[in-house]
């Protein structure tokens, strides 16, 4: 099972996008600051696979400079306040993603593909529920 750390300042979209990815056979770790982050994962001692993370929260450079240097192969992904896509990629990720303005269905399948693809896992047969 791959782990993902999620850390942002809005823990509605950190437990949303946490229990998406539990309910996709991922172990997510969410996060509000980076201290906590760094808590968690001393606490769990967890190794993670992605790390997830506001790049404009204090220390995020910090936190993905020291996930790095761990043993295990580790893939970054900016996550980005807007849609807008940004100039340049954050430094150190590997890719970037806006939090998405609804969380809804479609929202749940693009998340999980895109950090599918990121993660190298087989891809999945899309389930929307209509009713």
């Amino acid at each position: 099972m791959k782990t993902v750390l999620i850390v942002d300042e809005d823990l509605g979209f950190v437990f949303w996008l946490g229990r998406v990815l539990d309910d996709s056979g991922y172990e997510a770790i969410p996060a509000r600051e980076v201290p906590d982050a760094l808590q968690l994962l001393h606490e769990l001692q967890a190794a993670v696979d992605l790390l997830i993370v506001n790049p404009a929260l204090p220390g995020a450079a910090d936190l993905i400079y020291t996930l790095r240097r761990s043993a295990q192969p580790l893939q970054v992904m900016a996550l980005l306040d807007g849609p807008e896509e940004p100039a340049a990629r954050p430094p150190g990720t590997d890719a970037f993603r806006a939090k998405p303005t609804e969380v809804d269905e479609i929202s749940r399948l693009e998340w999980v593909d895109s950090i599918d693809r990121l993660l190298g896992a087989p891809r999945r047969v899309p389930t929307i529920c209509l009713g």
